[in-house]
């Protein structure tokens, strides 16, 4: 998961790892919604 303000490095992460890469919505980031995260965190890895 990364940041919204590093969100151009996103093709970058997703070409050198082997591990889902998602940027956080900003929404979220702002509003501080770290359970939501956490949510879509598990939910990418167990897809």
């Amino acid at each position: 998961m990364l940041g919204p303000q590093v969100r151009y490095l996103e093709g970058q992460f997703k070409d050198k790892l082997d591990v889902p890469v998602e940027v956080i919505s900003m929404q979220d980031y702002g509003m501080m919604n770290g359970e939501k995260v956490f949510k879509r965190a598990v939910s990418l890895i167990k897809e």
